[in-house]
């Protein structure tokens, strides 16, 4: 969780430069004294939009990615002098603890050709059933527009999963910065109600998925 300072302490009007938050991201905002400091999101416009505000008893907050954001200490006009000049008469200044987005565990090859040599898991003597670790599944719910990022679960050695989605959608495998998914080819198409099993390639992490025409819910279990 890397600290850095966004507004030095002090008493002067002051603005952050811009911080990036990855999809997946989060930022803790802390203020560190007494005072208010506003938390602005950055539209595609350039325009800020308040969404925030850290203030002495309420001095931590919290923004999640993906966003572009800033904070601002602003002068205020002291209750006593209603005639004054806006001042800040306490120093304060604001800092920012960032994590990064959650990456999947993998274990087992790390490239596609030792992915491929390695034999499949069983737990009998069918030739093939797999053991899913379905404790570690997910389930993730959908809509006609596309999901942010979705971390895959943690992969077995084999980098298998079975993947059903209760409606017709489109799903984009990459890293935590893969494109939208789109309907359109070029994308993995999974039916309603018909599980699959896939390998996941070695270097993906994660996923976006969309409805055909409806709304709809997509679970995914590791092989073990």
């Amino acid at each position: 969780m890397p600290l850095s300072v966004l507004i030095a302490t002090g008493t002067t009007a002051a603005a952050s430069a811009d911080t990036v938050l990855a999809d997946g991201a989060q930022a803790t905002l802390v203020l560190t004294g007494d005072g208010r400091a506003p938390v602005e999101v950055k539209t595609s416009n350039g325009q800020y939009l308040p969404v925030a505000e850290l203030t002495t008893t309420n001095a931590v907050q919290k923004i999640y990615g993906p966003a572009v954001f800033r904070v601002r200490r602003d002068l205020v006009l002291p209750p006593w002098v209603p005639n004054g000049q806006p001042e800040v008469t306490v120093p304060f200044g604001v800092e920012v603890y960032t994590d990064a987005p959650a990456v999947a565990a993998v274990t087992g090859p790390a490239t596609n050709a030792e992915l491929r040599a390695t034999p499949l898991p069983v737990t009998d003597t069918l030739n093939g059933t797999r053991a899913y670790t379905w404790s570690a599944g997910t389930r993730e719910a959908f809509t006609t527009a596309s999901t942010a990022a979705l971390a895959l679960p943690a992969l077995g050695a084999r980098r298998e999963v079975r993947i059903v989605a209760s409606a017709r959608c489109f799903v984009r495998f990459g890293d935590s910065g893969l494109a939208a998914a789109t309907v359109a080819a070029g994308q993995a198409i999974f039916p309603a109600d018909c599980p699959e099993v896939i390998v996941i390639p070695v270097g993906v992490t994660h996923y976006r998925v969309i409805g055909e025409t409806v709304s709809g819910s997509i679970s995914i279990a590791p092989v073990a």
